[in-house]
């Protein structure tokens, strides 16, 4: 069996699909709180996160998960990675008018992997998507405020999805471009700090700290090249990133394996 082989193989066996009885949806907050409880930071600034997720999850017990709750929401999002290449799937998000991963609110289902995963496959229009049920990262960022809503907070609980090749992906509404491309690619692209945390968790490749300039991604249909890329430029021109050392595991997920797994 090859490194790459066991990598997708140990990251598959982990990962569930949309159909699994573990993604059921649920208005039951205890659910909700019972991710955060299992996740293990891996920073004292992620233990400091999780903490405010939790008193904030006790202080709304009937609506954290929902848009009613003004103050804030929590909110489910998902790095999305192509295990045999590595590459990751972001977009442009409309609204924010910055390259993220994909995600979404929690509209009242309190299983945040189900959550992560819906959005992921709505936002892709890729359906073979899998999600490894486990938080891997959290974030709260402030929204600002648009007609109608106020500014308030996002309590995002990310996770990381993925699927065995590179489908290609459909912009939605809520994406200016959807685009596979390089870890290298995606640093660039992105200038979110929390994105950044993300990128790094894909374990086994070099990223660098500086990546070169004009680094390409694969544009969607639909989407349009973004200033500064070059999406016709051919594949050997890419940035490529490094592979280290063979690793029995493909991704880090806070150093631990799922309780129960």
């Amino acid at each position: 069996m090859s490194p790459s082989t066991s990598r997708l193989e140990t990251a598959f066996a982990r990962s569930v699909a949309a159909d699994h009885a573990d993604l059921r949806a649920t208005q039951d907050l205890d659910v909700a709180r019972g991710y955060l409880e299992q996740y293990r930071p891996p920073s004292a600034e992620q233990d400091k996160i999780r903490s405010a997720m939790l008193e904030f999850v006790d202080g709304h017990p009937e609506d954290a998960h929902r848009r009613s709750c003004r103050v804030g929401h929590l909110t489910a999002s998902a790095l999305v990675v192509e295990l045999e290449s590595g590459e990751v799937l972001l977009h442009h998000h409309r609204k924010l008018d910055r390259w993220l991963q994909v995600g979404g609110h929690c509209d009242g289902d309190a299983n945040l992997a189900a959550v992560a995963l819906r959005e992921a496959r709505e936002e892709s229009g890729i359906d073979e998507l899998r999600v490894i049920p486990e938080i891997v990262d959290l974030d709260i960022h402030p929204i600002p405020a648009r007609p109608g809503e106020p500014a308030h907070d996002h309590y995002d609980c990310r996770f990381l999805v993925v699927v065995t090749r590179a489908l290609p992906p459909r912009v939605s509404e809520e994406s200016k471009d959807l685009r596979w491309m390089s870890v290298a690619g995606a640093f660039e692209l992105s200038d979110d700090p929390s994105v950044h945390r993300l990128l790094r968790m894909v374990e086994g490749y070099d990223v660098p700290s500086r990546p070169a300039a004009g680094v390409s991604a694969r544009p969607s249909p639909g989407g349009a090249a973004s200033e500064g890329s070059s999406a016709a430029a051919p594949a050997a021109s890419r940035a490529r990133i490094s592979r280290r050392k063979p690793r029995d595991r493909l991704w880090t997920v806070s150093g631990r394996s799922r309780p129960g797994s």
